[in-house]
């Protein structure tokens, strides 16, 4: 029987550890629960986390997923919301968010519901959390909906850590690369010069141009590096406060593939699990729409909002922007007639969830070597550069 570790609160609030046996990780969730301990932190003893995960760590560097998380497990467990919001702001290290989970608890404690409260704070939480709150609270499912809307959270966290731990070693190299470059422009190129110029002998070509450069970065490259932050601000300044600029260049990225199945696989998903939540059609395509960092896309998906209330079909509309892949709307279709419409896009997003990381991992796997190749290549014709002129030196004072 394997060996459990686990950190808890206990009815009180008061955190507790323990290790114990038992014979899996949902028999131990439900053993602790039925003795009135909340468990937020479970490790397999022997395994390694990434074999085994499950742990929403409190009063650290706490998400919105790991306080709904809480909550959820403290509502289901009978203890009234305002004190289990209490509790977890306890447990809670940040000032911040400990602050803004007692500010709700009060207003909850006066009589304001829990989404009314939550809107106060909707620069710490999002407009989706509160409305499929909002939704929970007219049928009873807080608990239900909280779980889910961690679960999702944690699901979501998980597929980008993936991505960005993917490629922490890729750009290690490319950092240390034109680390390694820019010190032979900016410092050795510069002392070769020196000698070459001592020696009163003609310089080829590439090593000219190697001193120029490296002349160049040691004079001007603090200028040029500035340059190019306040460019690369000016650009992204241009592209927030210009919609029409932002529409423009939004059409351009929907329309390449990668980015296309990416948008309309998040799409999916999202409304999916807003429908499953209980919210309306409509407002499951507005929220989801919030979501999508495309405003070309948000523009489409608000006329098909539009469209809707004015008596449309989800799929007559989506097909007439003639935007969206032949496999979505033929899925909407066939959600609408068989009244699965949310479990249908649920597999729609999974298949293109599953193209995406397909493409995301054959891109990781080609640009390692493309950044060792690049990198080499540089600093192979800067050493060449360099050691030519200094061999033919060599060779004139033998």
């Amino acid at each position: 029987m394997p060996t459990f570790y686990y950190e808890a609160l206990d009815k009180t609030g008061k955190k507790v550890k323990n290790t114990v046996d038992s014979a899996s990780k949902n028999a131990l969730l439900s053993e602790l629960k039925a003795s009135g301990i909340f468990p937020y932190t479970v490790t397999e003893i022997g395994e390694s986390r990434k074999k085994f995960s499950f742990s929403f760590k409190l009063g650290r560097s706490i998400s919105v997923a790991d306080i709904f998380f809480q909550l959820s497990m403290l509502i289901k467990s009978s203890i009234p919301l305002v004190e289990a919001l209490r509790i977890v702001a306890q447990n809670i290290k940040k000032q911040k968010v400990k602050s803004i989970l007692l500010d709700i608890s009060t207003a909850v404690s006066e009589g304001k519901r829990f989404s009314e409260a939550l809107n106060k704070h909707s620069n710490y939480f999002d407009e989706i959390h509160i409305r499929l709150i909002e939704a929970s609270e007219k049928v009873g499912k807080l608990s239900d909906v909280l779980m889910d809307i961690a679960v999702y959270e944690e699901e979501r966290k998980k597929a980008f850590d993936k991505v960005k731990s993917a490629l922490v070693y890729p750009l290690t190299v490319l950092i240390i690369g034109l680390g390694v470059v820019g010190f032979l422009l900016s410092y050795v190129v510069p002392k070769m010069n020196n000698i070459f110029e001592s020696m009163n002998r003609e310089i080829p070509p590439s090593t000219q141009v190697m001193i120029f450069v490296g002349n160049f970065i040691k004079e001007y490259g603090f200028l040029v590096l500035l340059f190019f932050l306040f460019l690369g601000v000016l650009i992204q300044y241009i592209y927030r406060k210009k919609e029409s600029v932002r529409v423009k260049v939004d059409r351009k990225v929907y329309f390449i593939n990668f980015f296309r199945e990416a948008l309309v696989g998040k799409l999916s998903h999202m409304i999916s699990f807003l429908l499953a939540e209980g919210l309306t059609l409509t407002q499951a395509i507005a929220l989801s729409s919030k979501t999508l960092n495309n405003k070309f896309l948000q523009n489409n998906l608000d006329e098909v909002v539009e469209d809707i209330k004015s008596g449309k079909s989800f799929s007559g509309s989506a097909e007439s922007k003639k935007i969206f892949p032949e496999i979505f709307v033929a899925a909407v279709k066939t959600g609408e007639k068989s009244g699965e419409l949310s479990s249908i896009l649920d597999r729609i997003g999974e298949f293109y969830s599953k193209r995406v990381d397909k493409y995301t991992s054959a891109f990781i796997s080609l640009i390692e070597p493309l950044f060792i190749v690049f990198i080499g290549i540089i600093v192979g014709f800067i050493v060449l550069s360099i050691m030519g002129p200094l061999f033919d030196l060599n060779t004139v004072v033998q």
